[in-house]
């Protein structure tokens, strides 16, 4: 884990990363940069607590994301690293990020420094708006089968876990890609 946070930070502070951020949402960046050294764990009030993406495509908004966490923007520049460097497993590229063919929406909630009202308020908003990357409807044939579980039984398995890999790249594909029948 530690190497991954150091390659995020050199993506950021030394490569690509920056410039996307600044690009795509601009007013995070600065916050990015103040924060990127501030371990999540210290729950600091000005930093922790709930988060919301949306991607938007031909003025379609799309919940895809909710979490939270000690440092907000720390987890802002880890969630865009990982959807820059894994991008293509969506059936998309990078460029239709950066050529305004989606849109990324990105709203937090700080001052939370509970962990447990934060998990709390995560798990409502996750029922409240169904993130593609994460919700599937106990009705759904997917239920049972769409979350890591990790040796635990389906009722046990948290929320705010993603849907499994194959499920998000299905969903992602629908959404976003008009070659997806």
């Amino acid at each position: 884990m530690k190497r991954n946070v150091n390659v995020m930070k050199e993506w950021f502070k030394n490569g690509r990363g920056r410039e996307i951020v600044k690009y795509l949402l601009p007013e995070q960046e600065e916050m990015i940069f103040r924060y990127l050294n501030v371990p999540q764990y210290l729950n600091r009030e000005e930093i922790s607590g709930v988060y919301h993406f949306s991607f938007a495509k031909d003025n379609v908004k799309h919940s895809a994301y909710i979490g939270e966490a000690g440092n907000v923007y720390f987890r802002l520049l880890e969630h865009l690293y990982n959807l820059f460097n894994n991008i293509t497993e969506w059936g998309l590229s990078p460029e239709s990020f950066l050529e305004d063919n989606i849109k990324i929406d990105w709203i937090c909630e700080v001052g939370i420094s509970n962990e447990n009202m934060r998990r709390k308020m995560e798990r409502e908003k996750i029922e409240e708006f169904k993130p593609f990357l994460q919700y599937t409807s106990p009705n759904s044939p997917e239920y049972g089968d769409d979350k890591k579980q990790y040796g635990e039984i389906r009722e046990n398995v948290r929320t705010d876990y993603c849907v499994c890999k194959d499920l998000r790249k299905k969903r992602a594909m629908a959404l976003f890609c008009t070659n997806v029948a």
